[in-house]
């Protein structure tokens, strides 16, 4: 007798399309920890003009074209270390950009209050990559010369010799790759659907002391089924087979854990309640182009990157740096951590922002700050960086 598909008997995979709306071939590394994944095509349908001499409704043009769009979600899970990038870092380089940027584990030293570390021999790096070391992430700031380089934000935990641990950095790019999504259920009778040319309009990154969440959404080229596949030029030849499925048991981040350094003089925040980390692309995509059924290509306009969060007041300094910024205009950065284990962590840093005049909300027995949206600036790709390490 038939049952329910039950929601959970499915598996979300992503990777990277050679070229928009190539479907690649995936292996058991591109699974993605997932939460859900909406996918909705609408069919255009253009009214009738001709003159049909009833009242009825005679059908439409037996070809019509689609418009595609998905949101999946997905959260901060632990992984092995090693196991750099993880799999989601194909969608945050879909939603920022630039590829990959890897830190390789080597000695170092940390001096100048946290914020100088210093290597052995040249370490190759440039603004915006990552440093992992004693269970935090932080970017690079400046790079003084090869062998050294100024963190955005302080170490605490290390000082002396130590050693970095391999990172991975996402900076945003002028162009924007497009992916590929499988979702495949089970029993195999099921319907396994994937989605090309997949874009990254927008990138939320929220944090609110539960977990920390990852959403992706934007438009894609066409929504393909194991139900009524067929071969198309160009696509492809057989509807893609599921990797060998392997047990997967990952760990969320509690999204309690992490730091947050904000303001010039670099202040760690402790009262973060929860925050909202925003990429925009306001992508287009060639969709509504004669002799074309699907989209072609995708056109990423202006970017928006955007905070707004919420903490509750303390009389630390930075508090009144925060108001005092907010009201001369004057921008300062920002750097979030998520989580606090090495191979479990997540951060991002925006270089510059200016925050907006917080509301104060004297409801609770604490007073809360909440700053609304926020945008980022900079001075040339560089207003956000993501990594992970």
């Amino acid at each position: 007798m038939a049952n329910y598909i039950l929601s959970n008997n499915n598996r979300y995979y992503a990777a990277l399309e050679s070229a928009y709306g190539v479907v690649p071939a995936i292996a058991a590394s591109n699974r993605v920890p997932g939460m859900r994944l909406a996918i909705a095509t609408q069919k255009v349908i253009e009214k009738r003009r001709d003159k049909t001499g009833t009242r009825t409704f005679l059908g439409s043009a037996s070809v019509p074209r689609k418009v595609t769009g998905y949101e999946f979600e997905t959260s901060l899970m632990a992984q092995d270390m090693g196991t750099l990038p993880p799999a989601v870092g194909q969608m945050v380089q879909a939603a920022l950009g630039g590829p990959a940027q890897h830190t390789q584990a080597q000695p170092a030293t940390v001096s100048g209050g946290g914020f100088q570390v210093d290597f052995t021999v040249p370490h190759g790096m440039s603004e915006g990559n990552a440093v992992n070391m004693g269970g935090e992430l932080r970017f690079v700031e400046s790079v003084p010369n090869l062998t050294s380089v100024r963190v955005c934000a302080p170490f605490t935990n290390t000082t002396g010799a130590a050693v970095v641990f391999p990172a991975v950095a996402y900076a945003p790019a002028k162009s924007l790759p497009s992916v590929s999504l499988f979702d495949y259920w089970d029993p195999n009778s099921t319907v396994q659907r994937v989605v090309r040319g997949a874009g990254v309009d927008e990138m939320e990154i929220q944090l609110d002391g539960t977990e920390h969440r990852i959403i992706f959404r934007g438009p894609a080229a066409q929504q393909i089924d194991s139900v009524s596949f067929q071969s198309e030029p160009g696509t492809l030849a057989m509807f893609p087979q599921e990797p060998v499925v392997e047990m997967e048991t990952p760990v969320p981040v509690p999204g309690h854990l992490g730091q947050v350094w904000i303001g010039n003089s670099q202040s760690q925040m402790l009262t973060l309640t929860k925050a909202q980390i925003r990429v925009k692309n306001n992508l287009q995509t060639r969709n509504f182009e004669f002799g074309s059924e699907y989209p072609l290509a995708l056109s990423p306009g202006e970017r928006e990157v955007d905070v707004q969060f919420e903490a509750y007041s303390t009389d630390q300094s930075v508090f009144a740096e925060l108001y005092q910024a907010a009201q001369t205009e004057t921008p300062i950065p920002l750097t979030i951590q998520l989580g606090d284990q090495p191979g479990a962590m997540a951060a991002i840093h925006l270089k510059s922002f200016v925050p907006q005049v917080p509301h104060f909300d004297d409801g609770e027995t604490r007073l809360l700050w909440s700053f609304a949206s926020s945008r980022a600036q900079g001075t040339g790709d560089d207003e956000i960086y993501i990594a992970f390490g």
